[in-house]
Protein backbone atom coordinates (compact mmCIF):
# COMPACT_ATOMS: atom_id res chain seq x y z
CA UNK A 1 0.00 0.00 0.00
CA UNK A 2 0.60 3.29 -0.76
CA UNK A 3 -0.50 6.72 0.36
CA UNK A 4 -1.38 10.14 -1.57
CA UNK A 5 -2.16 13.06 -0.34
CA UNK A 6 -5.90 14.65 -1.41
CA UNK A 7 -6.16 18.06 -2.11
CA UNK A 8 -9.84 17.71 -2.99
CA UNK A 9 -11.01 18.49 0.76
CA UNK A 10 -12.29 21.42 0.42
CA UNK A 11 -14.73 20.58 -2.98
CA UNK A 12 -17.33 23.32 -3.46
CA UNK A 13 -19.79 19.80 -3.67
CA UNK A 14 -19.10 19.06 0.32
CA UNK A 15 -19.56 22.55 1.30
CA UNK A 16 -22.63 23.13 -0.80
CA UNK A 17 -24.49 20.04 0.36
CA UNK A 18 -24.30 21.11 3.85
CA UNK A 19 -25.42 24.62 2.97
CA UNK A 20 -27.79 24.01 0.60
CA UNK A 21 -30.96 22.85 2.96
CA UNK A 22 -30.31 25.43 5.07
CA UNK A 23 -30.38 28.13 2.33
CA UNK A 24 -33.91 26.50 0.72
CA UNK A 25 -35.31 26.17 4.92
CA UNK A 26 -34.16 30.05 5.52
CA UNK A 27 -33.89 32.20 2.49
CA UNK A 28 -33.71 35.32 4.54
CA UNK A 29 -30.41 34.19 5.83
CA UNK A 30 -29.07 34.13 2.83
CA UNK A 31 -26.23 37.19 3.50
CA UNK A 32 -25.09 34.54 6.35
CA UNK A 33 -25.01 31.30 3.96
CA UNK A 34 -22.98 33.03 1.61
CA UNK A 35 -20.64 34.69 4.08
CA UNK A 36 -19.77 30.73 5.33
CA UNK A 37 -19.53 29.59 2.26
CA UNK A 38 -17.12 31.95 0.84
CA UNK A 39 -15.28 31.55 4.33
CA UNK A 40 -14.99 27.80 3.51
CA UNK A 41 -14.02 28.11 0.14
CA UNK A 42 -10.88 30.18 1.02
CA UNK A 43 -10.19 28.31 3.78
CA UNK A 44 -10.20 31.73 5.45
CA UNK A 45 -11.91 33.41 9.06
CA UNK A 46 -12.48 29.94 10.52
CA UNK A 47 -13.93 31.83 13.62
CA UNK A 48 -16.08 33.64 11.17
CA UNK A 49 -18.21 30.70 9.75
CA UNK A 50 -18.22 29.52 13.47
CA UNK A 51 -20.03 32.98 14.83
CA UNK A 52 -22.06 32.48 11.48
CA UNK A 53 -23.39 29.10 12.68
CA UNK A 54 -24.67 30.64 15.88
CA UNK A 55 -26.29 33.67 14.18
CA UNK A 56 -27.80 31.05 12.46
CA UNK A 57 -29.27 29.50 15.86
CA UNK A 58 -29.80 33.15 17.09
CA UNK A 59 -32.10 33.25 14.15
CA UNK A 60 -34.25 30.42 14.53
CA UNK A 61 -32.41 27.57 12.88
CA UNK A 62 -32.81 24.45 14.54
CA UNK A 63 -30.27 21.54 15.25
CA UNK A 64 -31.90 19.45 12.98
CA UNK A 65 -31.63 22.09 10.44
CA UNK A 66 -27.97 22.76 11.08
CA UNK A 67 -26.88 18.81 11.67
CA UNK A 68 -25.12 18.76 8.54
CA UNK A 69 -22.85 22.43 8.77
CA UNK A 70 -22.70 21.61 12.25
CA UNK A 71 -20.92 17.83 11.27
CA UNK A 72 -19.16 19.92 8.31
CA UNK A 73 -17.59 22.95 10.74
CA UNK A 74 -16.54 20.47 13.25
CA UNK A 75 -14.84 18.04 11.22
CA UNK A 76 -12.42 20.67 9.72
CA UNK A 77 -12.48 23.72 12.20
CA UNK A 78 -10.46 23.08 15.76
CA UNK A 79 -9.71 25.19 18.56
CA UNK A 80 -6.38 25.95 19.00
CA UNK A 81 -4.38 27.27 22.74
CA UNK A 82 -1.18 29.15 22.78
CA UNK A 83 0.34 30.12 25.42
CA UNK A 84 1.98 33.54 25.32
CA UNK A 85 5.57 34.04 27.31
CA UNK A 86 5.96 37.87 27.03
CA UNK A 87 2.84 39.56 26.92
CA UNK A 88 2.85 42.93 26.10
CA UNK A 89 6.34 42.58 25.61
CA UNK A 90 7.79 44.14 21.68
CA UNK A 91 8.38 40.55 20.76
CA UNK A 92 5.92 38.24 22.45
CA UNK A 93 6.77 34.69 21.93
CA UNK A 94 3.97 32.04 21.44
CA UNK A 95 3.98 28.30 21.13
CA UNK A 96 0.82 25.97 20.78
CA UNK A 97 -0.34 24.19 23.62
CA UNK A 98 -2.92 21.78 22.49
CA UNK A 99 -5.90 21.47 19.75
CA UNK A 100 -9.29 20.74 21.04
CA UNK A 101 -12.13 19.57 18.24
CA UNK A 102 -14.90 22.12 17.49
CA UNK A 103 -17.73 21.03 19.74
CA UNK A 104 -20.83 23.05 18.98
CA UNK A 105 -23.50 20.70 19.44
CA UNK A 106 -24.84 21.91 23.45
CA UNK A 107 -23.81 26.06 22.83
CA UNK A 108 -26.70 27.79 22.35
CA UNK A 109 -24.44 31.17 21.41
CA UNK A 110 -20.97 31.85 20.57
CA UNK A 111 -20.70 33.60 23.93
CA UNK A 112 -21.46 30.82 25.77
CA UNK A 113 -19.33 28.59 23.63
CA UNK A 114 -16.19 30.33 24.16
CA UNK A 115 -17.12 31.01 27.98
CA UNK A 116 -17.02 27.26 28.18
CA UNK A 117 -13.90 26.90 26.61
CA UNK A 118 -12.23 29.29 28.82
CA UNK A 119 -13.65 27.94 32.14
CA UNK A 120 -12.57 24.48 30.47
CA UNK A 121 -8.90 26.23 30.58
CA UNK A 122 -8.90 27.40 33.64
CA UNK A 123 -10.37 24.57 35.72
CA UNK A 124 -8.91 21.57 34.49
CA UNK A 125 -5.33 23.06 33.12
CA UNK A 126 -2.42 23.76 34.35
CA UNK A 127 0.09 25.98 32.54
CA UNK A 128 2.70 28.08 34.20
CA UNK A 129 2.52 30.87 31.07
CA UNK A 130 1.13 34.76 31.85
CA UNK A 131 -1.75 33.99 29.16
CA UNK A 132 -3.04 31.68 26.93
CA UNK A 133 -5.07 32.90 23.99
CA UNK A 134 -6.96 30.25 22.13
CA UNK A 135 -8.38 30.69 18.12
CA UNK A 136 -9.96 29.25 15.69
CA UNK A 137 -8.11 27.50 13.08
CA UNK A 138 -8.97 25.34 10.27
CA UNK A 139 -7.46 21.50 10.37
CA UNK A 140 -5.04 20.05 8.53
CA UNK A 141 -5.87 21.03 4.47
CA UNK A 142 -4.57 17.38 3.38
CA UNK A 143 -6.10 13.95 3.50
CA UNK A 144 -4.47 10.60 3.20
CA UNK A 145 -5.69 7.89 0.84
CA UNK A 146 -4.56 4.53 0.81
CA UNK A 147 -3.84 3.18 -2.46
CA UNK A 148 -3.57 0.05 -3.77
CA UNK A 149 -0.21 -1.04 -5.51
CA UNK A 150 -0.35 -1.68 -9.53
CA UNK A 151 -0.78 -5.65 -10.06
CA UNK A 152 2.30 -6.41 -11.65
Amino acid sequence: MCSSVRNDFWEDREIDAALAPLARRFPRQADLILDIRESLRGRRQPGACVRCFFQLVEKGATAEALGALRDWLERHIEVVAHGVENPGAAKESKRELEKLPLLLESAESMADYCRSLMECFHYDRVYMLPRVEMEFRYAAAERVELVAPPLR
